[in-house]
């Protein structure tokens, strides 16, 4: 992961101080999301995704896009 990206999306866990090695935690980031209601697909930079029913479609900004197991999304995202 190149430098900037990680700054960006990762903060120290105090006390840690940024550029420390050590312990970091993601930063929250409101993403848009659609629970599949069958199988599915998506075209995307990376190329086609694929999902089950249940999986979740997150779409983190524009054509960027992943597939997250049902049981994963609930232990991972909040929704709001």
């Amino acid at each position: 992961m190149e430098r900037e990206l990680f700054l960006r999306a990762y903060a120290p866990v105090p006390p840690l101080r940024m550029g420390e090695n050590g312990l970091y935690t993601k930063r929250p980031l409101p993403v848009c999301v659609l629970q599949l209601r069958g199988p599915g697909f998506v075209r995307a930079r990376r190329g086609i995704l694929r999902g089950k029913m249940g999986d979740w479609l997150v779409q983190y900004g524009a054509d960027d896009y992943g597939i997250v197991a049902e049981e994963i999304f609930a232990e991972t995202y909040d929704l709001l």
